[in-house]
């Protein structure tokens, strides 16, 4: 399957013997392209059969909701809750959904606290990374390791809309990391606060949250094969 699939077989294997495949079906497909999985059944069951175990790290939201590749909250959120509302999935139906929504999402100030690090920040929206990427290789955070025991934090910050080609072209060519109005922090992990609930999204899934959110990463806990 895809994201949504995944997290859930990968939530019941993490912290067991038992290793976690991926035959990627889904419309994002994040955790197994990060991986390089082919996106070809036949061919994706073939690497399974020559692959290796590893071990990886993995997330967890509020001390009960596991995250694999990534988790956020803001525009892409947003995004996420709209597209599951849609009656067809893909990245067609996603593209639509991303720039419908743009012109009617407005930044909120976020504070969050790590254990290096505390900040408050207006922001279009912010990305907790295990692995690099939402999926159809858009690279929210092109350095995130998924063994190192940390996360990545992406926080796109307000920006004139002039900037949109800019920020489309480096999401997809793992230069994100180099605009002036993207910040990156790494901790392993951290709390973040808003003015009011609302959306927040794990491995393309939405669901609403509460203000305050706590997020951390578990080291090396699911085995996987590459």
């Amino acid at each position: 399957g895809g994201d949504g699939t995944m997290n859930e077989v990968a939530s019941s294997v993490a912290n067991t013997n038992t290793a976690l495949a991926i035959i990627p079906l889904g419309s994002g497909n994040g955790l197994a392209r990060f991986h390089g999985y082919s996106l070809n059944p036949k061919k994706a069951i073939q690497q399974l059969n020559q692959g290796k175990f590893y071990t990886s790290d993995y997330g967890v939201i509020d001390g009960n909701q596991d995250f694999f590749c990534t988790c956020g909250i803001g525009y892409d959120a947003f995004v996420s809750q709209r597209f599951a509302e849609q009656s067809s999935r893909g990245l067609k139906t996603y593209l639509k959904v991303i720039f419908k929504s743009f012109f009617s999402y407005k930044p909120l100030i976020y504070k969050l606290s790590g254990d290096k690090f505390n900040c408050e920040e207006k922001a279009f929206l912010i990305t907790f990374a295990n692995a690099n990427q939402w999926g159809n290789n858009a690279y929210v955070d092109p350095d995130a390791v998924i063994d190192d025991g940390l996360m990545e934090i992406s926080i796109l910050t307000e920006f004139p809309k002039w900037e949109i080609p800019i920020l489309v072209y480096q999401l997809f060519t793992k230069k994100i990391n180099k605009n002036p109005y993207v910040k990156i922090y790494q901790t392993n992990s951290v709390t973040v606060s808003r003015e009011e609930s609302g959306p927040f999204h794990f491995d393309g899934e939405s669901f609403p949250k509460e203000k305050e959110i706590k997020i951390e990463i578990i080291h090396n806990k699911l085995k996987i094969f590459k």
